[in-house]
């Protein structure tokens, strides 16, 4: 098993302001305002590999209303077919997924994450 690096308290302070800054307060996945309500900063790569400093990029994270368990993050740990499908969940231990090139269907369309904080639709290249 490869290990990765651990990611610093402030590599992941400053992934999770600019997806802060990014996602505002609302849920990603269905729009509801997350002020008031229990939200979570969800991982689309698993953290199971040992929390890689190659899971904590904006690409990489998204705001959600509930826990791991409850409201849409519960949702994609119960659907993770259909939510590897909307782009939630991209596929673990695949050396050539880079997540700002992975598509995910929010409450803004289907589009691509970058690691600077920036968001832009996703157009479908036409096959030849």
């Amino acid at each position: 098993t490869l290990l990765m690096p651990k990611a610093t308290r402030a590599v992941q302070d400053a992934a999770r302001r600019i997806v802060r800054a990014r996602d505002s307060h609302y849920c990603q996945m269905c729009g509801v305002s997350i002020v008031d309500i229990e939200s979570s900063i969800h991982h689309r790569l698993n953290k199971g590999n040992g929390g890689s400093a190659l899971l904590e990029r904006p690409s990489v994270l998204i705001r959600l209303c509930g826990s791991g368990t409850t409201r849409c993050h519960g949702w994609i740990g119960r659907n993770p077919e259909k939510a590897g499908e909307l782009g939630w969940l991209l596929p673990r231990n695949n050396p050539d997924i880079d997540p700002e090139q992975e598509p995910i269907v929010t409450i803004h369309g289907r589009v691509l994450l970058s690691d600077d904080g920036g968001r832009t639709a996703y157009i479908e290249e036409m096959p030849a």
